[in-house]
């Protein structure tokens, strides 16, 4: 029984870890979608121009969406490898 238990406390942290990843390529992935949407909607002159923050919303939410099934993705391959049985 000790083994299985082994095992048991080994794959969780293991599919820890892939969870905490997965957060931090979320929270990059929106950051970068942010500064997309804040470069595209810059004006292209010094002057002064009412930004409109749409692009910049929009950045951050398909950033969020790209790093959301990044992350989906990275759970789900350490699922199926501790499932398979390796580490």
């Amino acid at each position: 029984m000790p083994i299985a238990i082994d095992f048991r406390n080994r794959a969780l942290t293991s599919l820890r870890n892939a969870s905490f990843t997965a957060l931090i390529t979320m929270g990059l992935s929106t950051f970068s979608g942010l500064l997309v949407g804040w470069y595209v909607s810059q004006p292209p002159n010094s002057q002064k121009v009412e930004v409109k923050p749409e692009p910049i919303l929009n950045g951050g939410f398909w950033g969020t969406v790209i790093g959301f099934l990044i992350g989906i993705g990275v759970v789900l391959n350490k699922t199926r490898e501790l499932k398979d049985g390796s580490n």
